[in-house]
């Protein structure tokens, strides 16, 4: 057996392009479903995951999968608002634990994410470096958006500005960062967390001196007791300092301030049950389970699988049929060898083994291929997949 396995290894050196064809044909084809899988379950972990660390969810009423994705993953900033009085309301309740979450605006395409503390403790979230945020104007970043923007505690980040003409409440806010976010592998490492009151003031609802804003009368297009706008060329922003930050100061009623949803952790299961029915079949809100929200778009995903799954059978077949045309034509090919074969007087086995080894070491030499196409193929392929999800 030795003998013929060196056979076949000399064969398959001496017809390199050609084993090299077949190697590679082979891993693609061996590749896809294997790639496949692994993207597959690794979604399906990653989104059950997040979803059940997430018993329920409030938001504005309308569609429960826009407020599940943004709750959970900071996928769309254009989520209808809620007032912040039913945080209050939620907050009196003895049944559960609620944690507020505000998400209209960014830094660096990042989502910034208004929350309280309690957030980073239901997520199991802690610090790399630095410490939480401490006063109005601070920022924490998650692992993926320090390592992109290359900051650290202590460096300072613009929110993005939302429009051509700013007015003074819709000016980037030049944050101080605080502290880094050890990697969870989650939507949290792609995001920057502030305070509530952060958030608002980005929104514009709260005001203070901000001796960085120093413009020409031509520059100023309006001006009154309580804003000032400015000409698109006067690059601007506020800054929260320790000089400036008792000036700050919110108007209206904080009962009305916006929020984009309420996570709901009960404090028990039956303390759960009881809580929903009392509010799931309120008008002025949407209750969410995210689990089974997620629940429908894994099965999406099976779906897709399922696609994919039957065009590589049909892709197999093929290849299979191929195959056996090819050895078909190799047999032709080395007709003169087997005669040799033949001559020396090795019988019909012998000759139908080595054909055999030289099949096999191909597809020996194809799962290596296989297994790193695969990995390239999830690693480009899970965001992808993620992204048409989410």
């Amino acid at each position: 057996m030795n003998g013929l396995l060196r056979l076949a290894w000399k064969h398959a050196r001496f017809h390199r392009l050609r084993s090299l064809l077949l190697v590679l044909s082979l891993g693609i084809g061996f590749s896809i479903p294997l790639a496949t899988r692994w993207m597959t379950a690794d979604l399906q972990q990653m989104l059950s995951a997040r979803a059940e660390s997430t018993p329920l969810l409030m938001g504005s009423p309308g569609s429960r999968v826009d407020l599940a994705l943004t709750a959970l993953y900071f996928h769309n900033q254009e989520q209808q608002i809620i007032p912040y009085k039913f945080y209050d309301e939620f907050t009196q309740s003895e049944l559960v634990n609620s944690i507020p979450l505000h998400l209209q605006h960014s830094a660096q395409s990042y989502p910034i994410v208004g929350t309280t503390l309690d957030y980073f403790s239901k997520r199991n979230l802690s610090l790399q470096s630095g410490t939480m945020p401490r006063r109005l104007g601070d920022c924490l970043l998650g692992e993926n958006v320090a390592t992109q923007v290359n900051l650290h505690p202590g460096d300072q980040l613009l929110s993005d500005a939302k429009g051509f003409l700013n007015p003074v409440g819709d000016l980037p806010l030049k944050m101080r960062v605080t502290g880094i976010l050890v990697a969870s592998d989650s939507p949290d490492d792609q995001a920057v967390f502030v305070d509530i009151k952060t958030a608002w003031l980005m929104d514009g609802i709260a005001h203070g001196h901000l001796g960085q804003l120093q413009a020409s009368q031509e520059q100023i297009l309006q001006q009154d007791e309580e804003a000032v706008t400015f000409g698109k060329n006067v690059l601007n922003y506020m800054e929260v300092t320790d000089e400036n930050l008792s000036s700050f100061h919110f108007h209206g009623n904080q009962s009305t301030f916006p929020l984009t949803a309420i996570l709901i952790y009960p404090l028990g299961e039956r303390e759960g049950i009881l809580w929903e029915g009392r509010h799931q079949n309120r008008t002025d809100l949407l209750v969410v389970e995210p689990l089974k929200v997620i629940q429908e778009l894994i099965s999406l995903l099976i779906n897709i699988r399922q696609v994919i799954d039957t065009v590589v059978l049909a892709l197999g077949i093929v290849m299979l049929i191929l195959l056996l045309l090819l050895g078909g034509l190799s047999l032709q090919l080395r007709k003169t060898e087997m005669e040799t074969f033949h001559a020396m007087g090795a019988s019909r086995l012998i000759r139908v083994q080595l054909i055999g080894l030289d099949f096999l070491l191909l597809f020996a030499a194809s799962v290596p291929v296989a297994i790193l196409l695969s990995w390239l193929t999830a690693s480009v392929g899970k965001p992808l997949l993620f992204q048409l999800l989410i």
